[in-house]
């Protein structure tokens, strides 16, 4: 049985509890031990004070994003670069841009709603490469 959320007040849930996976091979290991090193790494950034979550200019955070269980398109670029590729398929993903406080280097990402980076722009992102990304990781957009 798989659990309906990852978080409640304190506590974490990760590995072998929070995925579905065939009891054959060694999936359930693989998505285990990935659950583990991007919690670990998340985790450590909280302890030593240096905020893995976005936080855009108006207040709101990725974790907010996040929390309806859809992916999430951030796009940091002036001109808002990505608005009509993040936007075409209604409810597929969540667009939200503007500028952050550390943008780590990246104009753009594509996130999935598992917290998990699909995909990165430079400081001046392609669309296309978007598109492509969003609809491996989300299917073609609805006409």
């Amino acid at each position: 049985m798989q659990d309906t959320t990852y978080r409640h007040g304190r506590v974490l849930l990760a590995g072998d509890a929070a995925r579905i996976h065939s009891p054959l091979g060694g999936q359930g290991l693989n998505l285990g031990i990935g659950d583990a090193v991007d919690l670990g790494w998340k985790l450590a950034a909280t302890v030593h004070g240096t905020a893995p979550d976005f936080r855009l200019a108006d207040g709101t955070r990725l974790g907010d994003l996040l929390c309806e269980g859809h992916g999430v398109a951030l796009d940091f670029t002036a001109g808002r670069c990505l608005h009509d590729a993040a936007t075409s398929g209604k409810g597929r993903i969540r667009y939200a841009a503007g500028p952050v406080r550390d943008d780590l280097g990246f104009g753009a990402l594509l996130i999935r709603p598992d917290g998990i980076v699909a995909w990165t722009g430079g400081r001046d992102p392609d669309p296309e490469a978007f598109r492509h990304a969003a609809a491996r990781w989300f299917g073609d957009p609805a006409p």
